[in-house]
């Protein structure tokens, strides 16, 4: 389930600072196919280094992209 959560910070956060796919699949060295199975929330088994370089490169904590924003409190 956390791969829905993970992949809808990713889209916000992309969309937010206008990276795209292509952008964020170079900067973490990654397929854009493989960058869009995760925006897409098809990617179950993403590695720590994966995500944290993720979130070096949207200037978030590993925390931010990890939190389900969308819950209301």
């Amino acid at each position: 389930m956390y791969q829905y959560i993970i992949a809808d910070n990713l889209c916000r956060l992309c969309r937010e600072q206008h990276i795209s796919v292509n952008q964020l699949a170079e900067a973490i060295d990654k397929s854009p196919r493989q960058v869009n199975r995760y925006r897409n929330g098809q990617c179950e088994n993403i590695s720590l280094s994966t995500l944290l370089k993720i979130s070096k490169v949207l200037h978030v904590s590993l925390f931010e992209l990890l939190t389900d924003h969308t819950a209301v409190s």
